[in-house]
């Protein structure tokens, strides 16, 4: 059995410049920008993929902060602690980040804190996806609640601070994959990522694996 979400294969109709999928009202267009020697570069837009145009660049991560194979080297804890686990670990992995809360605002940094971590630059776009598990018994209910059980994002820029976080773990007891971008402003003075447990009892456990961070790019503006 296929199952197509985007509904390619339904009937349409032309309007415009594009065609509109009867279906799931999808709009789309596209174009052929230049042709030359037999090659050409061309760009589609579509109402439905609001993210298309980017294109990811090559990993920022290493392979211990992607999989958590050897320790936590490469992650920076504040109310909380890290280890790596040996039993947990998502797809066919038996490794995982363990973040436990001992109190407080309970998160991991990714490389550094409050700097331009992983060699962050303004004006760039980054984009982190990770997988979360979170136990029944730690609930999804975190005492911060605008960042708990997610991958947040920082700027800072003079002295106020940016914010933007990914959806919210949605179940227990079962990996989700969650994922966020963040624009670094031209004169931002710190950039970095966190990946959040945001329980302030202590003991509460969640666990983080196949982490990536990559910049994206646009060259042809995001369609």
């Amino acid at each position: 059995m296929t199952v197509d979400r985007n509904a390619d294969g339904a009937a349409g109709t032309s309007v415009g410049p594009g065609s509109v999928n009867l279906l799931t009202g999808d709009y789309s267009t596209s174009r052929t920008d230049v042709t030359e020697s037999g090659m050409s570069v061309a760009r589609t837009s579509s109402s439905r993929g609001a993210d298309r145009g980017w294109q990811a660049q090559g990993e920022r991560l290493t392979v211990n902060q992607r999989q958590i194979g050897v320790d936590t080297t490469g992650f920076v804890t504040s109310g909380a602690t890290a280890e790596r686990s040996t039993v947990r670990g998502h797809d066919n992995s038996t490794d995982s980040l363990r973040l436990v809360s001992s109190g407080t605002d309970s998160y991991a940094a990714i490389g550094a804190d409050h700097a331009m971590a992983t060699g962050m630059k303004g004006g760039r776009t980054y984009r982190l996806t990770g997988w979360i598990h979170v136990p029944s018994a730690t609930g999804l209910n975190p005492d911060y609640g605008d960042r708990g059980l997610r991958l947040v994002g920082f700027t800072r820029t003079g002295g106020t601070y940016a914010m933007v976080t990914s959806a919210k773990a949605g179940y227990t007891d079962g990996w989700q994959q969650l994922t966020v971008d963040v624009t670094v402003p031209k004169d931002a003075t710190e950039a970095f990522f966190r990946l959040y447990n945001g329980m302030a009892a202590g003991g509460k456990e969640v666990f983080f694996d196949d982490l990536s961070l990559k910049e994206i790019l646009a060259p042809f503006g995001p369609q």
